[in-house]
């Protein structure tokens, strides 16, 4: 699991310190989304899935929600049955002390007073407080106010809309993804990394669409090789073949930011992802 702020805006190359370029203290205050256009707030407890650990690619759309943290204890009520989430609005696990919901637009929602939940009634002696221009929102758990921000929230609104994909419409899509591959393959020599790059993403949105947040327990394995880590429950919740997959994500999207690009190893790392795809596949088909 990630420590609490490992992967926060102050570590994230997009917060207008580096040009994209390096990860600075995540302690600055004068920090500026380069993505959302915005000043960061409290930069070691903001997040988003623009951040490299989430975002091998590096895009620069906008991928889901600002994140604020907020302690556990506010995690008391579990989010109504019938809410289905889209994958990028699903909050990335942090630090068990904090669990994390969505800004309001551009305004964080923070630990603070007593006051009455808007969506129970219930009194809370401190709870979730969201400041907004003209009026003031207090919240018993962050359960409601994300079911709350569902409704309300344009961005939110917009996101509840969405069915999340099934198993099948997921596999008929990667079933296209060694084609695509293939032609990206194809004009790179000649110095098009467009259908390489479209190929690419389409592949992360459906890691997205499959992980649902487990992708910080893949990284603590790839990247740290944590002996805590619980490897039983890491194998059962994600697929051989999906760590291979971002983790070759990860691989070509560094190396297709290099100014002069090593088309031999963008090739292994392609043939790769194309192999682990097809594996993928078969283990699907066999379950």
């Amino acid at each position: 699991m990630l420590k609490d702020g490992e992967d926060c805006c102050g570590t994230c190359p997009f917060n207008g310190s580096g040009n994209g370029n390096n990860h600075p203290s995540k302690d600055r205050k004068d920090l500026f989304c380069e993505i959302r256009r915005f000043v960061i707030q409290e930069p070691s407890k903001t997040y988003c899935n623009n951040h490299p650990f989430r975002n091998p690619l590096w895009m620069r759309k906008a991928r889901g929600p600002i994140w604020a943290a907020i302690h556990i204890s506010f995690d008391s009520k579990p989010l109504r049955g019938d809410i289905k989430l889209p994958a990028e609005v699903v909050p990335p696990q942090g630090e068990g002390n904090y669990f994390r919901i969505p800004y309001y637009s551009l305004v964080r929602p923070a630990r603070g007073e007593a006051g009455v939940c808007v969506v129970c009634g219930e009194a809370k002696e401190e709870s979730v407080v969201l400041l907004l221009e003209r009026d003031k929102k207090f919240f018993c758990s962050t359960a409601h106010y994300f079911e709350w921000w569902l409704q309300t929230d344009p961005r939110g609104v917009t996101y509840q809309k969405r069915i999340p994909l099934g198993t099948d419409a997921l596999n008929c899509r990667f079933k296209t993804v060694p084609e695509k591959l293939a032609e990206g393959m194809s004009v790179l020599e000649d110095g098009e990394n467009e259908w390489l790059m479209e190929a690419l993403i389409e592949v992360d949105e459906l890691l997205l669409e499959l992980r649902n947040g487990k992708i910080e327990l893949m990284h603590d394995f790839l990247e740290k090789e944590d002996p805590e880590l619980d490897l039983p429950r890491f194998w059962e919740n994600l697929s051989y073949y999906l760590q291979e997959i971002q983790n070759e994500l990860t691989v070509v999207g560094d190396l297709l930011r290099h100014e002069k690009m090593d088309y031999q190893e963008i090739t292994r790392s392609v043939n790769n992802i194309t192999r682990s795809v097809g594996g993928y596949l078969r283990q699907e088909w066999r379950n």
